[in-house]
């Protein structure tokens, strides 16, 4: 028997905690926190404990598969597969140029550094269209940082919680979501301290908002509503920092007339709050001495998305909650997720999508309007489409639309460690190694002012027959003719070939972030050998695991990394937002009118055992098996709904049939379903001949069968799951 332990991290969720397996024979037998790891030091969830079910179940990919023309999937090899896949990407290039062409995914919550070189296949392809699952949550908000600090790739942190005086959270969950290093224990930190508070503005009572000294639960949807009227309060109380406002700021003058305007009364009532309740709010912000704002997808999957993003990061900006220790602040990315998209002179963009006309924000376009460009007679329609480590068929809005228009792409191609829903429509299935089989790293390195990284050295070898991504684009591209990425030739006494194929990008990067942060990386003990570059340091360091990469200083956040204004204020009037607040007073009393919908569905809840849908062996789950839909006992029982009992739910888009729990901390009229179930699954393994025995659903709902592309944000089209009118059906 091989046993072994290995240090490795979590790829459940975007903290990416460090943790130790003890492997047996290929099995992950056991987990603990990794405590030398800077970032969690030893903390961990529940979660990482089922990790084996995502490294070892039947639907494991170990050859490239075929579509046949029964449906069928047929075995081949990896010459065949990348010849065939390379003539088709030319051909449709060729007749139609690299427009028609489009990419999904590149990575999920912990295989950046596979994803990365999907870039050098879009560029073979002659593509810029990039669809991700961070343009169905984060773009409206990066647009709105783009406006105020001038830069879509600024990105805010929730870092300093821990040193937060009062931490405010709208639309999360982190007992459950976590969503900053150490969640759980900084929120009973907070919880135990008399000197600290916690606010919650969340329509349900969750866990969080059990442990919160103050708890608003506003209607869904109407956050915008709540917000602008707490700014209004803040406002005509005096109770922004006018010091920073003048000093760090420009366009308040115009900003503060719109604000005092705000009708906080009827604007109150529209969230379903008493005005006393922000001005309780507004006296906590105007007396901690430092405050942190956090947020996340109930506010940006909701009603006015990009509103609320704009409203929130006033709140933090106005107050003078910015910059300081126990403040908002920004971090640095050693290797960038998204970039920032700026239109031409003439306000227009040149890489706009051919039927919808959406704009990149980030350098991503929207998985809701994807089938839009795809299922059309438009002749600038997408006809190729390369998918990597996503799975869009469950996991993007409207798995209908989906479908449809996924049957009527010319080539369809999933690169993946599973045997997935998107696979099985796909024309070619690449298989990948595993994250624990490959040289790996996540990007979501949100620290300040330590920020950290942790590169994962493989401690499995790959499956037989399976490829790493960077190995699978670098064939592509040379079977489409084009010059492949050239495998690092420094340390080689460190690293294997594959680890010098993929590395290379990387290596790149980390040279230069050690250039523009020069001083914060020898601040963090980077130190030079002798004839060493600071950068070869650097990334000698990160080969050796986790570590500190930089510390910088708080006045760093007022350079030009951060600033990006040439003026480096924040812009604080952004004109589009400004239109959309004054929209507010017409659309008051416009939400769900409750007749033919009485209840709104909350879809892609957190709880115990959901994640990222990476895990699709329904075992992982120790509870909440069914994924049951929560609703409040009250609203159960005037509807004729028993707990424990099957009802069917259906929103405009779609219904399915659910199973019952009552939960007193539900709002009346607000009901939620968690996602990540319902996905396929077949523990005898993959049937290649008949595919309906490798597609048995598993238990619960699978909630994009219950959502609308047409139901989103009509800027940044981020999907509204957090607002879908529904109504139940007791069976």
């Amino acid at each position: 028997m091989t046993s072994y332990k290995a240090v490795s991290s979590c790829i459940l969720c975007d903290n990416n905690c460090g943790i130790e397996i003890q492997v047996e024979n290929r099995e992950f037998k056991s987990f603990k926190g990794h405590k030398a790891h800077p970032a969690s030091e030893g903390y961990v969830c529940q979660k990482p404990g089922r990790l084996n079910y995502y490294q070892n179940h039947s639907l494991r990919l170990t050859s490239p598969l075929k579509k046949q023309s029964d449906g069928s999937f047929q075995e081949i090899s990896w010459d065949q597969a990348i010849e065939e896949i390379a003539e088709k990407l030319l051909e449709i290039r060729g007749t139609h140029t690299g427009k028609a062409l489009a990419y999904y995914g590149g990575g999920g919550q912990g295989n950046h550094l596979q994803g990365m070189h999907g870039s050098f296949l879009r560029k073979a392809m002659g593509t810029r269209y990039v669809y991700s699952s961070l343009a169905q949550e984060k773009t409206g908000d990066f647009w709105v940082m783009g406006k105020l600090f001038g830069g879509q790739d600024v990105h805010a942190t929730a870092d300093q919680i821990k040193h937060a005086d009062l931490v405010v959270f709208i639309g999360t969950n982190p007992w459950m979501a976590h969503g900053f290093p150490q969640s759980r224990n900084v929120l009973k930190d907070i919880q135990n301290d008399p000197n600290r508070q916690m606010v919650v503005i969340d329509p349900k009572r969750t866990k969080t908002a059990e442990m919160a000294d103050l708890h608003i639960s506003v209607k869904p949807g109407q956050d915008a509503y709540l917000l602008a009227a707490l700014l209004s309060i803040l406002t005509r109380n005096n109770y922004v920092d006018m010091d920073f406002i003048q000093s760090k700021t420009v366009g308040w003058t115009e900003l503060e007339a719109v604000l005092r305007n705000i009708p906080i009364s009827d604007f109150c009532k529209q969230a379903g709050v008493e005005p006393n309740a922000l001005q309780d709010l507004a006296n906590r912000i105007h007396k901690a001495k430092n405050v942190v704002v956090r947020h996340d997808l109930g506010l940006e999957q909701s009603l006015h998305t990009t509103l609320n993003s704009y409203l929130e990061k006033l709140l933090w900006i106005l107050t003078g909650n910015f910059g300081r220790q126990g403040t908002v602040v920004l971090h640095t990315s050693p290797a960038p997720l998204i970039g920032h998209s700026e239109p031409d002179e003439n306000g227009d963009y040149s890489w706009k999508t051919a039927v919808t006309g959406m704009f990149p924000i980030s350098g991503i376009y929207p998985p809701n309007v994807l089938p839009l460009e795809i299922d059309t007679d438009h002749p600038g329609r997408i006809r190729g489409l390369i998918v990597d480590s996503s799975n869009p068929l469950v996991t993007a809005a409207d798995s209908k639309a989906y479908f449809k228009a996924f049957s009527k792409l010319e080539l369809l191609v999933t690169i993946d460690t599973a045997f997935t829903e998107t696979a099985r429509l796909s024309h070619y299935v690449l298989p990948a190694s595993s994250q624990f089989e490959k040289w790996e790293a996540s990007f979501f390195n949100f620290g300040f002012p330590e920020n950290h990284f942790h590169l994962r050295k493989p401690i499995l070898e790959p499956l037989p027959n399976t490829l790493t991504e960077s190995e699978i684009y670098n064939r592509l591209v040379s079977a489409m003719g084009e010059k492949p990425t050239q495998p690092l030739q420094k340390f080689q006494d460190k690293l294997d070939e594959p680890g010098r194929l993929v590395l290379s990008p990387l290596y790149l990067l980390i040279r230069r972030y050690a250039s523009v942060h020069s001083e914060a990386v020898m601040r963090a003990g980077i130190k030079p050998k002798q004839g060493q570059t600071l950068g070869d340091a650097l990334f000698e360091k990160i080969l050796e695991g986790p570590t500190t990469i930089s510390i910088h200083e708080y006045s760093d956040l007022w350079s030009g990394y951060f600033m990006k204004h040439k003026d480096k204020k924040i812009h604080l009037y952004i004109p589009e937002m400004i239109e959309s607040l004054k929209e507010l007073s017409d659309d008051l009393n416009k939400e769900n009118n409750g007749k033919e919908y009485p209840f709104i569905l909350m879809a892609g809840e957190r709880r115990s055992y959901n994640a990222n849908h990476i895990i699709r062996n329904p075992e992982w789950r120790k509870s909440d098996k069914n994924g049951a839909l929560h609703i409040h006992p009250e609203d159960a029982q005037k509807y004729g709904l028993i707990d424990g009992k099957k009802a069917v739910c259906e929103t405009p888009f779609g219904k399915a049939e659910v199973t019952i729990e009552y939960v007193d901390s539900a709002s009346l009229g607000f009901i939620s379903l968690p996602h990540g179930y319902g996905m396929s699954y077949a523990e005898k393994g993959l049937n290649l001949k008949n595919m309906e025995e490798t597609n048995q659903a598993t238990p619960g709902v699978r909630v994009n069968m219950l959502t609308g592309i047409s139901h989103c944000d009509p800027f940044s089209k981020t999907p509204y799951h957090k607002y879908i009118p529904a109504k139940l059906i007791p069976i």
